[in-house]
């Protein structure tokens, strides 16, 4: 999310899909209250985004609990009865192939709200290493060495909740 980048002392790093505060990665992730994944935090859609407040020294139980900051990010709270969609993709390339795909939905009706976050990740890489070493001392002595490694990824992951919003 690159909205992340643009907050002072918060990093998010594409290439190791971390985000760190600081120099801490051992990060809490809250939005609207509500512990998420960072998965979740990162694929939220920017105009979702109302304020995103970071506390780099956490106390009480979050410290406790062995996290060195906490991402707060309070979404935007919409009003009346309608349903919404949106699909994002994002393709990248680079030393590594990463496609995500990500299906956004909310529901509103009668003081209900309920939404979800549905996404795919799809991630290729190859590790492509060749050593060759050769000795010369009264014998001839060649070693060769070729490692090719490769990764592919597949995920599918989701989040969904409601909320009452109005107790009449």
């Amino acid at each position: 999310m690159e909205i992340l980048n643009q907050i002072h002392g918060l990093r998010y790093d594409r290439m190791s899909n971390q985000i760190r505060v600081g120099n801490e990665t051992n990060v809490l992730y809250l939005v609207d209250g509500v512990v998420q994944a960072k998965e979740y935090t990162l694929n939220l859609p920017p105009d979702r985004i109302a304020r995103i407040e970071v506390d780099k020294d956490p106390k009480g139980r979050f410290q406790s609990m062995g996290y060195g900051a906490v991402i707060c990010i309070t979404t935007v709270k919409k009003a009346g009865d309608s349903f919404s969609f949106d699909v994002r993709s994002t393709y990248w390339q680079g030393l590594n192939t990463d496609l995500t795909e990500q299906l956004n939905v909310n529901w509103r009706k009668n003081g209900w709200d309920v939404f979800g976050t549905f996404y795919f990740n799809h991630n290729e890489w190859i590790q492509d290493r060749k050593m060759e070493q050769k000795t010369f001392v009264d014998t001839l002595l060649g070693t060769e060495q070729h490692n090719v490694r490769e990764r592919n990824e597949r995920s599918f992951a989701g989040n969904c909740g409601c909320e009452l919003r109005n107790f009449t």
